[in-house]
């Protein structure tokens, strides 16, 4: 299969799931809520993300490092704020 092709349904992929981050930073940054938001699994997650980076990069897959640097900058923000909003 045309290895465009592929990648192209990867970037795809990618950017439907950042939106799956989107409404639970939404409501740690501008709502300020974060009663129920377990920093363990989202350090767990920020990991995995981090290791699929790198397997993108040795795989020079770029639709891979792209959705998984963007998805744990997403997740590193959560974190931030999250950890901001309990001092």
């Amino acid at each position: 299969m045309n290895n465009l092709f592929v990648e192209s349904i990867g970037f795809l992929a990618g950017i439907i799931g950042l939106f799956a981050w989107l409404p639970q930073l939404n409501t740690v940054w501008n709502k300020k809520l974060h009663e129920g938001v377990d920093l363990k699994t989202l350090f767990i997650i920020s990991t995995a993300l981090l290791i699929w980076f790198v397997y993108g990069f040795l795989k020079n897959s770029w639709a891979v490092c792209f959705s998984n640097l963007c998805s744990g900058i997403m997740v590193i923000l959560i974190i931030y704020k999250v950890k901001s909003l309990r001092k």
